[in-house]
């Protein structure tokens, strides 16, 4: 089966129901104007049949492609599509279990933050002038490297220079990543990972999530990288399509319509020491005294 008939797998009846799946993701990607739509793997598993979760898992970037396309159409705006919390069963990885034979395919690992880099510029793609011919072509920039065109599309000329006249960059960050302590088995070193964070990855709201000493959730595609000094020999590294903190901060916990309709209730409710008491410790004798005792408050009907 070639690309294209793969791509073809997201019909659009498969897109429209994610779509309509994912009503409280639009509405956030809105109403915080953001540039990516954060689609939770628990809540479309069920539209997904066997063809399209291989193609998630093996094909992922042509995955996202086309539900980018999709979502930005229905929406009238650029989106991107991104994915997290897929369960363990799926491809979750310790850091030196990462090989060869998972390239380009969609793993998930875990890992405490060594090093955070700046965010630098990178050219994803370049437009050149052949002085031949004056046709204009853009050439996109692949594994990080910058490679002169030698054939000029237009007019099928080798010949005469090929001039760069303009190019489109993005913004990436790079992490090493850090095998954590209850990862590692006795007599083994930690292993380590370069991850690459494109885009919204890598905005100021997330600077505070991928400082050095955070444990964080890395979803991503496995890549390889030239060694620059031994060129037969490949550095692998993750272009993150997604990461989390594992222990989330208070900012980042969202809370649903149904999660603030019951918060309502319980703020409105004459007995909500009690009803908290009965949740903490339902079977426990004086548990109101024990629990009103921890909360500091003297409350001398119990």
């Amino acid at each position: 089966m070639d690309n294209a008939k793969e791509v073809e797998i997201l019909d659009v009846g498969f897109l429209g129901q994610i779509f309509d799946a994912s009503k409280e993701e639009i509405e956030k990607f809105i109403r915080e104007e953001e540039k990516s739509i954060i689609l939770d793997y628990e809540k479309i598993k069920s539209y997904l049949n066997n063809k399209q979760l291989d193609l998630l898992l093996n094909k992922t970037e042509k995955f996202l492609e086309q539900m980018s396309i999709y979502f930005s159409e229905r929406l009238d705006r650029k989106v991107k599509v991104r994915i997290k919390n897929l369960p363990e069963s799926l491809r979750y990885l310790r850091i030196r279990d990462i090989r060869s034979e998972h390239k380009d395919k969609l793993i998930q690992a875990e890992g405490i933050i060594k090093v955070s880099s700046e965010v630098r510029p990178f050219i994803i793609k370049t437009k050149y002038l052949h002085e031949d011919c004056g046709g204009e072509f853009w050439v996109e920039n692949k594994n990080f490297v910058i490679e002169k065109p030698k054939k000029c599309p237009v007019c099928g000329g080798t010949k005469g220079k090929f001039i760069e006249t303009d190019h489109e960059t993005i913004d990436i960050q790079r992490l090493l990543i850090e095998e954590p302590a209850d990862q590692i088995e006795k007599g083994e070193q930690p292993a380590q990972i370069t991850v690459i964070l494109k885009e919204d990855l890598c905005e100021p709201r997330m600077e505070r999530k991928t400082l050095p000493g955070i444990r964080v959730k890395i979803y991503g595609i496995v890549k390889e990288l030239k060694n620059s000094n031994l060129k037969a020999i490949l550095d692998l590294y993750i272009d993150a399509i997604y990461i989390e903190p594992v222990d989330k901060d208070v900012e980042d916990i969202s809370i649903s319509p149904e999660d603030e309709r019951k918060i309502r209730e319980l703020a409105n409710s004459t007995d909500v020491l009690s009803l908290i008491a009965n949740s903490v410790a339902p079977g426990l004798y004086g548990k109101h005294y024990i629990y009103i005792k921890m909360m500091g408050v003297f409350y001398l009907k119990y």
